[in-house]
């Protein structure tokens, strides 16, 4: 006869007869109660059992398996596929990490320990509980932006964002044209980048202005230009309309003399005394510095545009005229040697070129005179300083260059 007993193991109901739990394989030794249930003793074994009813069929009772918890967190602005799971004991799960548009993967956290900008990561063997997080950040790109040929700045921009940029010049510079990305878009004075999905490059170019005015002086509504000589005072006054207005090419004389305070004539116009900085219309002007008990100096020069000319001048005294001597080597002689006069007179041409800035000049000069007179000392200073004056006029033009 059969009766119904439960096992303490799983306290599920079986025949009392079954020895073996069908549910968790627990062996047991029953007893019959007063109420007619068997009280079991478990023992845990994996075994076979068979039913009482039954034909005897041989079944394994394998003990439940260990399931693990691998707990996600995504984050913002990013995912990480599969979502949390539960492993079995000793199997393994990859895990992808997919940031959204526009950001980039920060940071990947297994166990709390970072994994650095991973894009996978893959659980081995499971045996324990385990976390995985991602962070994210947004995404950027850079903008360089170029001044002139040697001037250049970046800057980092985010994805998505807009960035405007004005151009401007400095005075006396106007703007050339503007190149975005290596195309142009002509005399712009700002550009802006929409929704930036990648590097950008801004490129301004600036060319000189080409000043309006008439007769040689700077353009103005009203112009008065005030001259103070030989206790005379001349007003000049320029009234300059919009319609009148024609293009004139500018250029910068910094006149300086020795001694200072000669008065300076420039095309037969007095215009003060030294040292002078005047702006006149390009071309070739002839100037004459006086001063009471020097001879009278007088120079011609013709000036390019923008030109910013420097011209130092030394003036004889009156009475030096009286004291031709012509030195060289270590000797003086009279000045009634024509030879000597001639050689002489070689030389003060080339120092003339020489005030003058005309620095390639008076070096051809001096050469061709050390090509006859080798020894000559003062023709040889002269040169030197020619090449040195020619060397730092060289330096300041690519300086003035690197600026722009």
């Amino acid at each position: 006869m059969n009766f119904l007993s439960k096992c303490r193991c799983c306290n599920k109901e079986r025949f009392g007869s079954v020895k073996y739990c069908p549910f968790c394989g627990t062996e047991e030794s029953t007893s019959r109660t007063s109420s007619g249930i068997g009280i079991a003793s478990p023992r845990p074994v994996e075994t076979v059992i068979s039913a009482a009813s039954e034909p005897e069929i041989e079944k394994v009772i394998k003990p439940p398996v260990e399931h693990f918890t691998i707990s996600v967190n995504s984050g913002e602005h990013g995912h990480i596929s599969p979502a949390t799971v539960e492993l079995a004991k000793d199997t393994e799960k990859n895990f992808e990490i997919h940031p959204d548009a526009g950001y980039v993967i920060n940071d990947v956290k297994v166990d709390g320990r970072s994994k650095g900008a991973i894009t996978t990561y893959n659980f081995k063997d499971v045996r324990a509980n385990h976390t995985i997080e991602a962070s994210f950040s947004l995404l950027q790109y850079v903008i360089e932006y170029k001044i002139g040929d040697n001037k250049s700045e970046k800057i980092n921009v985010d994805y998505g964002s807009n960035k405007t940029f004005e151009i401007t010049s400095k005075k006396g510079w106007k703007i050339a044209d503007v190149l975005v990305d290596g195309v142009s878009q002509g005399t712009i004075t700002a550009y802006t980048f929409n929704n930036i999905s990648s590097d950008h490059i801004i490129e301004a170019k600036s060319q000189p202005e080409e000043k309006d005015a008439r007769v040689g002086f700077r353009p103005s509504t009203f112009f008065a230009r005030f001259a103070v000589f030989a206790g005379v005072i001349w007003l000049i006054y320029y009234l300059f309309s919009g319609s009148n207005k024609v293009n004139v090419d500018f250029a910068q004389i910094n006149l300086t003399s020795k001694p200072t305070g000669a008065s300076v004539s420039i095309d037969g116009t007095n215009l003060g005394k030294t040292p002078l900085n005047y702006q006149i219309k390009t071309g070739k002007h002839d100037i004459t510095l006086t001063k009471s008990g020097y001879l009278q100096k007088s120079v011609s020069v013709t000036l390019s545009k923008n030109e910013n000319k420097k011209i130092k001048l030394s003036l004889s005294r009156e009475n030096s005229a009286k004291d031709n001597l012509v030195k060289t080597n270590n000797n003086s002689i009279s000045s009634g040697n024509a030879s000597d006069e001639a050689l002489q007179s070689d030389i003060n041409q080339g120092i003339e070129l020489f005030n003058n800035q005309e620095y390639d000049s008076a070096i051809n000069k001096f050469n061709s005179i050390l090509q006859g007179h080798p020894n000559n000392k003062q023709a040889r200073e002269y040169l030197n300083k020619s090449k040195a004056a020619q060397q730092e006029v060289l330096n300041n033009w690519k300086n003035d260059l690197n600026k722009q």
